[in-house]
């Protein structure tokens, strides 16, 4: 009769894993219209900021060469300002066991999929148009030529950003398996020897601080 969407039409023409990020943020409790074009404003709000975030990190670092585990770490109360409220936001993301269910591991254990899903969706909108929008010029900027904080500030924000991304990549590799590998893919294996093959090889993420 015509009044059915194919599913794999759909996952054809948007892909697998914006069609998994749809069901994710709708409540499956609630009823909900479903097309493609309701898939690809869904992908919208998730993959297209992932994909916004790789592509800024990865050109800077390889104009820079940067590499993780080049530079000694940079102590977290050394950070800027924009460092630490993200890794903050992070670690209330990730959240952990008994840590409450407003985080994606709490709500999880919870089986609701629903809100750690729009958690995610959430912090990435405070990454893309908040960390990352107000630290570019941090990363455009040219490496002090003198003095012992010699670039210090550069390679704080570069620690900061892969941390993040990495993070997230084994934070959805239960959403979205492709997406997560295409991330550990060209950040952790790309440039870590020894790194596990697979994102789904690595462990679960917990907060740091």
């Amino acid at each position: 009769l015509g009044n059915v969407v194919d599913p794999m039409a759909v996952v054809e023409e948007t892909g697998a894993d914006a069609l998994r990020w749809y069901f994710y943020v709708n409540d499956p409790e609630q009823p909900a219209r479903f097309s493609a074009r309701l898939v690809r404003e869904a992908a919208q709000g998730f993959l297209l900021p992932i994909w916004n975030a790789l592509s800024f990190f990865t050109i800077y670092a390889n104009l820079d060469r940067w590499r993780p585990g080049a530079a000694t770490a940079v102590p977290l109360e050394q950070r800027a300002d924009l460092d630490r409220w993200i890794l903050w936001e992070l670690d209330e993301l990730v959240g952990g066991p008994g840590a409450g269910r407003d985080s994606v591991t709490g709500w999880l254990e919870q089986y609701a999929i629903a809100p750690a899903a729009r958690k995610i969706e959430a912090f990435l909108d405070d990454l893309t148009n908040w960390y990352i929008r107000r630290s570019r010029d941090r990363f455009w900027s040219a490496k002090q030529e003198e003095g012992p904080d010699k670039g210090k500030d550069k390679e704080a924000a570069y620690q900061t950003l892969y941390e993040v991304l990495t993070t997230l990549a084994r934070l959805i590799a239960p959403f979205t398996p492709f997406i997560a590998e295409k991330l550990h893919e060209h950040l952790v294996r790309a440039v870590v020897e020894d790194s596990p093959a697979s994102v789904h090889l690595e462990p679960w993420p917990k907060p740091l601080r």
